[in-house]
């Protein structure tokens, strides 16, 4: 499963139903853009070790953003935020 950065700031946050899903998959991955976002979030290089640390013992693979895939989101993007897609 991939998780998006709110997943992972609440189970930080100490809510545990973020936690029980994070631990019932076998498979964890994170996008690179998720991590930075987290990263943004520490407080200290000492909260960023310890972000590290836990995906790294948690078996969390991150996953880059390639160019085909920052242009699939750019397109995504625009097709959402794009006056003739408001009603």
């Amino acid at each position: 499963m991939i998780f998006d950065s709110d997943v992972l700031i609440w189970f930080f946050r100490g809510e545990p139903g973020a936690g029980r899903l994070i631990d019932s998959q076998p498979v964890r991955r994170l996008s690179i853009v998720s991590l930075m976002e987290l990263f943004q979030c520490a407080k200290s290089k000492k909260e960023m070790s310890e972000l590290r640390r836990f995906f790294r013992e948690h078996s969390f693979d991150v996953i880059p953003v390639d160019e085909a895939i920052g242009y699939a989101a750019v397109g995504i993007m625009q097709s959402i935020f794009s006056p003739a897609a408001r009603p």
